[in-house]
């Protein structure tokens, strides 16, 4: 895209076996459907182009997008996220 890239571009995870998948390229049953992207990524880690950060589950944004949560977390997320209400009196 025609920029340099000085540091990894960092991944958060809050599933340990999804980090287990990217460091370790044994073959898993469970996995036969992402051969080739378990590849890729292993090569983008051993690179230092993508570096992969642990991150609790309840701070994972992410979530109010893929599952359902409690009003509170989703108040928080949503502040998080620096959505606003534009329905909302001013």
């Amino acid at each position: 895209m025609g920029w340099s890239q000085n540091k990894p571009i960092q991944l958060y995870y809050d599933n340990k076996s999804a980090y287990d998948m990217a460091h370790n390229l044994v073959h898993h049953d469970r996995t036969k459907h992402v051969e080739v992207e378990k590849f890729f990524i292993k090569d983008k880690l051993d690179e230092k182009f993508v570096e992969l950060l642990k991150i609790r589950s309840d701070e994972q944004i992410v979530d109010i997008l893929t599952k359902v949560v409690s009003n509170r977390v989703f108040s928080k997320f949503v502040n998080k996220l620096g959505i606003n209400n534009i329905y909302a009196p001013t």
